[in-house]
């Protein structure tokens, strides 16, 4: 799927003329004509490119559903695309108010895009005390103008103006005021209301924290074997779901309760970042798969969506190692990063 430039082929051959002349057509010598055809073909090309892409905002042209495909997901695009440079090692991404949020770990930054993947911003993370960089693995949009980020270089989980002429990027850092209550190796985040959830490896355990970074509590959850490394959180219609790669899980959590309902009973190989469509369908990254998994509300396997499926343009590839995902119920597309390609790669996805 996906654009493909045509050629445009004569198929008009000049008549047979006499050794020693220039066939003639209309007064103007054949070669001139050749000559400016294919200059019309290499500029109909050009504006081909020029369409599909915007250079000057790395803008991209996303496809819906060809005609014949019947199937629940197909490739919509990819950014950055082009000559664009792409993105240095793209791991958490969320989705809000027309824009989407990429954390580019290895640029020490967090990117903001529009859904075509016009370029919007990039939120600079400032390193902790005493470490050299700064390493945002996961986010969580909280409103327009703040996201919370998972900063694993610095062992902390910051909250971060959007606003580029802030006085402070960082408005604050979540149990900072007691080092006792801060993460010591948080891992994921998410956001529910006025509440940070935050997975700490450290001690496999699930804190509470206030937008103001304040702790408030510790989930009473516990899990066997111990969660040491929570690939991705969402929280859903009272329900925080926690993805345990190193289990091949998916664990459903009461909240605010905070009590352990159940595991999903499809495994993965290593299941990282997660998206739902309301509370019926899930979507699970499974990197060493290659794929998204798509659950149903009761955790069982309704399909994926792997190169298999959705076939990616001639030259392209697709979910080559799939971190998180994002999900955009207006346009029923979900936004992937690709660590892999160093892109967000879009599909749409029939509910059906």
């Amino acid at each position: 799927m996906g654009f493909a430039k045509t050629r445009q082929r004569r198929t008009d051959a000049p008549a047979a003329v006499r050794p020693g002349k220039r066939a003639r057509l209309g007064g103007v010598r054949v070669r001139v004509l050749a000559a400016a055809i294919a200059a019309i073909v290499v500029a109909g090309a050009i504006i081909v490119a020029l369409s599909l892409r915007n250079p000057d905002d790395g803008s991209v042209r996303l496809v819906g559903f060809p005609k014949e495909e019947t199937g629940t997901a197909s490739f919509s695009g990819a950014f950055p695309a082009g000559e664009d440079a792409r993105l240095a090692n793209p791991l958490g991404i969320d989705a809000f108010g027309g824009r989407i949020y990429v954390a580019e770990s290895d640029a020490q930054q967090v990117r903001v895009f529009r859904e075509n993947g016009a370029r919007v911003a990039a939120i600079r993370i400032p390193p902790a005390s005493g470490v050299p960089t700064a390493y945002p693995a996961d986010i969580a949009v909280i409103d327009d103008g703040r996201v919370a980020v998972v900063d694993t270089a610095g062992s902390r989980v910051v909250v971060m103006s959007t606003d580029p002429k802030a006085d402070s990027r960082i408005l604050s850092t979540l149990g900072s005021a007691d080092p006792r209550t801060a993460p010591r190796k948080p891992t994921a985040v998410e956001v529910s209301g006025d509440d940070v959830i935050v997975a700490d490896g450290a001690d496999g355990r699930l804190k509470v924290y206030g937008l103001d970074g304040k702790y408030a509590r510790t989930l009473p959850v516990k899990m066997r074997p111990r969660l040491t490394f929570a690939g991705g959180m969402l929280f859903v219609d009272g329900t925080l779901f926690v993805t345990d790669p190193n289990a091949g899980r998916l664990a459903v959590i009461s909240y605010p309760k905070g009590t352990l309902e159940r595991f999903f009973p499809h495994r993965m190989l290593l299941p990282r970042g997660l998206a739902s469509a309301g509370s019926e369908w899930f979507f699970v990254t499974d990197t060493f798969g290659r794929a998204v998994r798509i659950l149903g509300r009761d955790g069982d396997a309704i399909g994926a969506i792997d190169p298999n499926v959705a076939a990616a343009p001639s030259g392209g590839e697709i979910l080559s190692r799939p971190m998180d995902c994002a999900w955009v119920a207006d346009v029923s597309r979900l936004y992937v990063t690709d660590a892999g390609t160093g892109q967000v790669q879009v599909f749409n996805v029939r509910l059906e």
